[in-house]
């Protein structure tokens, strides 16, 4: 509802357009998958969407995939704690 389009920060869903390229990708296996969600994405650069968008498809925020860099949009304090949690979930996840 209302609190997540309006109050919740979104990015604009970048779609690929139909009709240029019909042909489905190529199933990858998981670990490729898994490499490609984890690591490449810290390049990407997502659109803000304003409070409220419905002229484009919009998505939330994803405290554990969205870049760093721009974590830091929302503030220093946003960037530097979700940046402390991410490092947390690796520490535990290798102890």
């Amino acid at each position: 509802g209302y609190f997540e389009h309006v109050t919740l920060p979104r990015f604009i869903v970048e779609r690929p357009v139909k009709g240029v390229d019909d042909t489905p990708p190529p199933k990858k296996n998981i670990f490729v998958r898994i490499y490609r969600k984890f690591f490449c994405k810290a390049d990407k650069e997502l659109d803000r969407a304003e409070p409220g968008e419905t002229g484009f498809p919009t998505s939330l925020y994803s405290p554990v995939f969205t870049p760093l860099k721009q974590m830091g949009d929302f503030g220093l304090g946003v960037g530097l704690y979700f940046s402390t949690i991410r490092s947390l979930m690796v520490l535990v996840f290798c102890a």
